[in-house]
């Protein structure tokens, strides 16, 4: 087995494993995340963080397979002519299938958005929608039967909705969510409820405290949920892109909470600033602890290759 293949079985093996790993204490921490977002005075804070440990999996195993498994085998292997455990090939095709399945979500996304976008240059949408379509540059789609339901209020708050979403870069966040790896598969719920975070949000970005526009966009939000006659978020489209409903069964509770006029105020942006600022500082410390301790950590880690590996 030549030495590059060998490299590509381990690094696999230990993606999977890592990765699955993660997954499992991301799954076990996920319940008390939600309920914390859900107490958060501010959605938008609520949805950063179920986010972040929705793609903490993917980037954790990232960073340990690029700067420890590859540079500890580079480093410390030398011998090409070993054999490999029908274990390790093993976990290494599941790591294979998994990135490939990643790979063939993210090019589904692409695909998808990209169908949407051109649907969209059509004289005249047949379906019901009213939706923000794209990555890079995101663009507001609104079919006619819409544009004709839809009071003056009613769409200028609509529109403010959306421009939350673009602004927040939200599709984005959607496509790295679809192509994120799922070993389990078992993080629906975690982004679901990044989903109903990110549409309180966006609610409360256009809303921004005034109660006409409050009451104008739920009003929006029940006409278009009326026009579509359907549950959105059975739609695989609402997966790339950013529906003014996205769920139907949701839409009792974004109704309440705009007619309630509670959304969060800026009061609290400075105290998520403070969190956000010290998780990354506790980040960069355990890194520069981590790169000071890089040569025992890379015969660490080749160690627990080899016995992966045999």
């Amino acid at each position: 087995m030549s030495y590059s293949v060998r490299l590509a079985d381990v690094c696999l093996a230990s993606f999977f494993l890592i990765n699955l790993a993660l997954e499992l204490l991301v799954l076990c921490a996920s319940p008390y995340a939600i309920r914390l977002a859900e107490k958060m005075r501010r959605p938008a804070t609520g949805a950063r963080l179920l986010l972040a440990l929705r793609m903490l999996p993917m980037l954790l195993t990232s960073v340990a397979v690029a700067a420890w498994c590859v540079p500890s085998y580079l480093r410390y292997e030398q011998d090409a002519s070993e054999s490999i455990a029908l274990t390790c090939t093993l976990l290494a095709l599941c790591g294979l299938v998994t990135l490939g399945a990643s790979a063939a979500r993210l090019a589904w996304g692409l695909t998808a958005s990209a169908q949407m976008l051109k649907r969209a240059e059509e004289p005249a949408l047949e379906h019901t929608m009213f939706a923000l379509v794209g990555f890079l540059r995101p663009r507001v789609i609104v079919s006619q039967r819409i544009r004709e339901a839809l009071s003056s209020p009613q769409m200028e708050a609509a529109l403010l909705h959306e421009g939350a979403h673009s602004h927040s870069r939200d599709n984005l966040k959607r496509l790295a969510l679809l192509a994120a790896p799922r070993p389990l598969g078992r993080l629906r719920r975690l982004e679901s409820e990044w989903n109903r975070q990110a549409e309180w949000a966006a609610d409360d970005a256009a809303v921004a405290g005034q109660p006409r526009r409050a009451i104008a966009l739920a009003e929006a939000l029940v006409c278009v949920a009326r026009l579509s006659g359907r549950r959105q978020g059975s739609d695989l489209s609402s997966a790339v892109s950013s529906s003014l409903v996205a769920r139907n069964d949701e839409l009792g509770e974004r109704v309440q909470r705009l007619l309630a006029q509670s959304p969060a105020n800026a009061g609290s942006v400075p105290r998520s600033r403070a969190v956000t600022a010290a998780a990354g500082a506790v980040f960069a410390m355990a890194l520069l602890f981590l790169a000071a301790h890089q040569s025992e950590l890379l015969f660490l880690v080749h160690g627990a290759m080899e016995r992966l590996a045999h």
